[in-house]
This record gives structure tokens, C-alpha cells and sequence, in this order.
């Protein structure tokens, strides 16, 4: 189950302000064992999904199309 019961069905926003009181601008959360990450900081998402984006993204490999440019 994870955090669910930790967050309201109704105003989520509320909480999560809550918490940004107590745990800073990035929480992570794990809701029926699928990981969440809330941003509470427009200067924090623009960062991490701007600026670092390709720290963070994650594509499969092209195998075949690497060999095929690569010869």
C-alpha cells in the first residue's frame, strides 16, 4: 500500500504543502508500489525537468540502428 493512506482523496495540494513545510521541495512516495515524486517548487521542477532532463531520461538502447550508422 505504501503512502496512499498518507495522502487525502480530496485537496492533495493541502498535504503536500504540508509537507513541503517539513520535508523540503522534493518528497518521494511509494503508492501501491509505484514510486511518486512530487515537486513543490516551480524552480525546482524547472531544474530537474529543464536543465537536467537528461540526467534523468531513460531510453532503450537501439542496438540495431547502432550498428547499422556505426559501420
Amino acid at each position: 500500500v505504501g503512502n496512499i493512506l498518507d495522502i487525502p482523496s480530496d485537496y492533495r495540494w493541502l498535504k503536500f504543502t504540508d509537507w513541503r513545510n517539513t520535508y523540503g521541495d522534493i518528497i518521494y512516495l511509494e503508492t501501491f508500489g509505484n514510486p511518486t515524486v512530487v515537486l513543490n517548487s516551480s524552480k525546482v521542477a524547472a531544474e530537474l525537468l529543464d536543465r537536467r532532463s537528461s540526467n534523468y531520461s531513460d531510453r532503450p538502447e537501439m542496438v540495431i540502428s547502432a550498428r547499422v550508422f556505426s559501420s
